[in-house]
């Protein structure tokens, strides 16, 4: 595959154009799921049951409506499911489930919010939880839950029964059945339980209630959302071999895990296998202490998988065994793990002081959040390349007149031209793509490094995709950048603009490179083809509607 760089005036007096060539080979054969009427025959007993069957509350299952998505791209409720005709099988072709409030915003990505409704419902259970619509989190209630011998998808499951055996009796607990329900949704490729526990303040209890998803159950997943849920440290016993029990068949790529109260996280392995493909890791809003254990051994599995960990809200601690395990990781993956600003500069100020530098490439990378002391020290040290100057002169407005000047030197005498810059992956190969599932995840990383002077945005629009006899689909590609999820059209869609006056630099990668393609144009693929299709990058110099 070869690049194509175009240096060329625009209509939109475009600066820089890439693009990346995609190639996608069309795995197995038409099912008989392309029938004329494009549905599936429900295959088990329960699949016709309504969800408010189980005891769940019409007002719960309206959230679901109103922020869940099919492979369509509607809501449910947009296709008019309401509560009193919304099935189990119905969940089950579910491409997002959520209990949060979903908003999609202009680029196509999507912000979540608690759901008031869903997390006044799990507040007020904690008082009847022995009622009809209570729950247990009793041993026997997570016994229930194991699917292995058939205990809820099963012919006489609970399910199918609507009843859940718990130590011996039979019990119709509706949050209970509300986890299971979930852990149906085999097509969902993203579960949102943002602020689910929101409301509850005992954190054990929080955790205890989420551990009734069997995630190993969501064979199509690829993105947890666990945020603003009081999950602190995470060191309910269950976790392990529920939230975040894995197959070796899933490939979760994205875990978030914000704005839960985290300090120092005592996990006791609770992640567990989970950890194997996820590459971006989301635990802003949380101001994390202390790294060692756990949560170290999450970051380097991270920074294994060419991923991002965002602790954008960790002011760290002095901790000198946080500081060594942070710079040795840091070192190794400049661009793996995300600080405060008052992080970076007390990794810095503490990394110098125990001996333990820095190295010249994460020195570049944190080079926009160094204040002047942490600048000084490192200038001091000869740790400020020539390019790190280049970038502290370009972010930092006001430096002192002697500081100034010693950057320059650093810089070899003069500071570097503010011009564009754009790198981008020439070629990404996808797996096979599923007929019957409809989706697929590119095999490559995709890389994406820029740098934007003011007034300027990176956009990025994606053609159609053919093959050498012409025929041809659209599918809906997302890319899934660190604090960014980026879904590309035939239009540009903007991936960042620049008004903050100083010129924008940054690296991003994603393995996290899916391939969606609803019903209808599923219904027209040729099986066994090689479909080919082109991003094209471009930045250009003037920003229309900002994000």
């Amino acid at each position: 595959m070869r690049r194509s760089i175009n240096l060329i005036s625009f209509v939109k007096s475009a600066l820089i154009v890439l693009t990346t060539l995609m190639m996608l080979n069309i795995g197995g054969v038409r099912t008989s799921f392309f029938g004329s009427d494009h549905v599936l025959a429900a295959t088990n007993d329960y699949e016709a049951n309504l969800l408010t069957d189980y005891n769940i509350p019409p007002t719960i299952i309206q959230v679901i409506l109103d922020n869940s998505l099919q492979s369509d791209g509607q809501t449910p409720a947009a296709a008019g499911k309401t509560p009193s005709n919304f099935t189990i099988g119905d969940v089950e072709k579910l491409t997002t489930i959520s209990l949060a409030e979903r908003a999609k915003q202009a680029n196509g990505s999507y912000t979540s919010t608690t759901s008031s409704i869903v997390s006044d419902w799990v507040k007020s259970l904690l008082s009847n939880n022995d009622s009809a619509n209570g729950y247990s989190i009793a041993d026997g209630a997570f016994k229930a839950n194991d699917d292995q011998a058939g205990l809820v998808t099963g012919a006489s499951g609970s399910l199918t029964t609507k009843t859940i055996i718990i130590d011996g009796a039979g019990r119709h607990f509706g949050f209970n059945f509300l986890m299971q329900i979930i852990a149906s949704a085999r097509a969902a490729k993203i579960v949102d339980l943002t602020g689910v526990t929101s409301e509850i303040t005992d954190s054990n209890t929080a955790q205890f209630l989420l551990s009734l998803l069997q995630t190993n159950r969501l064979t199509a997943l690829t993105e947890l959302k666990l945020g603003s849920n009081n999950l602190t440290n995470l060191s309910a016993y269950p976790l392990a071999n529920t939230l975040f029990s894995t197959t070796t068949d899933q490939k979760i790529t994205k875990l978030d895990l914000s704005n839960n109260s985290m300090t120092e996280l005592s996990w006791n392995n609770s992640l567990g296998d989970m950890l194997a493909t996820v590459n971006t890791l989301d635990l802003s809003g949380n101001n994390v202490q202390q790294v060692f254990g756990d949560l170290l051994n999450a970051l380097r599995s991270v920074a294994g998988n060419g991923g991002s960990a965002d602790m954008s809200d960790s002011e760290l601690s002095n901790d000198g065994n946080t500081i060594r395990n942070l710079i040795d990781l840091m070192n190794s993956s400049p661009s793996t793990i995300t600080l405060s600003n008052n992080g970076v500069n007390t990794l810095i100020d503490q990394a110098l002081k125990l001996n333990d530098p820095p190295n010249t490439k994460l020195v570049e990378n944190l080079a926009p959040q160094l204040d002047e002391d942490s600048i000084k020290q490192l200038l001091d040290q000869g740790l400020v390349s020539k390019e790190a100057a280049n970038i502290i002169a370009r972010t930092h407005d006001d430096l002192d007149p002697d500081l100034l000047a010693r950057l320059k030197e650093a810089a070899g005498g003069s500071f570097d031209d503010v011009t564009s810059q754009l790198n981008v992956s020439t070629a990404l190969t996808f797996a096979p793509l599923d007929l019957d599932v409809g989706q697929t995840n590119s095999t490559d990383v995709l890389t994406v490094s820029y740098s934007l002077p003011t007034n300027t945005q990176l956009t990025a629009a994606i053609s159609q995709w053919t093959t050498t006899a012409n025929d041809s689909f659209s599918g809906q590609l997302t890319l899934v950048f660190p604090k960014q999820q980026l879904s590309l059209t035939n239009d540009a869609t903007i991936l960042t603009a620049n008004t903050t006056g100083k010129t924008q630099t940054a690296s991003l990668a994603t393995k996290s490179v899916t391939l969606a393609i609803n019903d209808v144009e599923r219904a027209n693929i040729t099986a066994g083809a090689t479909y080919h299709n082109v991003i094209t990058w471009q930045i250009s110099n003037t920003v229309t509607n900002p994000q």
